[in-house]
């Protein structure tokens, strides 16, 4: 990796919350942009959908995605977001 995309990967974030109900742009629509970045990128980030819906087409739409690392329904738990974290950084290993 050379330096300029080194230095960008650690800017970005290691895990994004993913509404899928935004003014705009939304979850979806994010997620699909999201897929434009490079693998390098991407790689070094989880992305959780945090939504509201109970729509299980959402979670099987978000299952489907290959860049999408979980569904979380809100309120979003103090268990739930250990979890997310214990995740993370076994992905990273």
């Amino acid at each position: 990796m050379d330096k300029a995309a080194k230095k960008e990967a650690v800017a970005f974030p290691e895990v994004i919350f993913l509404d899928l109900n935004m003014p705009g742009l939304d979850g979806w629509d994010f997620l699909d942009s999201f897929t434009e970045l490079p693998e390098e990128l991407k790689k070094s980030c989880s992305l959780y959908i945090l939504s509201s819906s109970i729509d299980r087409e959402d979670q099987i739409r978000t299952e489907r995605h290959k860049d999408a690392s979980g569904f979380i329904t809100k309120p979003l738990s103090e268990k739930e977001l250990e979890a997310v974290r214990e995740q993370s950084m076994n992905e990273k290993k």
